[in-house]
């Protein structure tokens, strides 16, 4: 993070605004994690953010074989002919 990320975050954190940090490790993969106690920053080995930041839900299909789930898969969009259930991830 540059020091004006930094600063910004650290100044949004004194307004009252919720934070969520990410590790760095995982890059874009990881997770966007609540800060409850982001009086221990950590700026070497995390990427922080005002958690206002509109969040993109999930959407995948699970498919069904005669009852059984055989497998979840990442759904694209079209048309659900076989016996399946399209599931969206709630954010709160």
């Amino acid at each position: 993070m540059t020091h004006d990320e930094i600063l910004q975050v650290v100044q949004a954190h004194k307004q009252g605004h919720k934070i969520e940090y990410r590790e760095l490790y995982l890059r874009e993969h990881g997770h966007w994690i609540p800060a409850d106690t982001p009086d221990l920053w950590d700026f070497r080995n995390r990427r922080y953010r005002v958690s206002d930041e509109p969040i993109k839900p999930r959407e995948w299909i699970i498919v069904l074989c005669q009852g059984q789930v055989v497998g979840p898969s990442i759904f694209i969009g079209g048309d659900l002919r076989s016996e399946s259930v399209r599931v969206r991830e709630v954010i709160e």
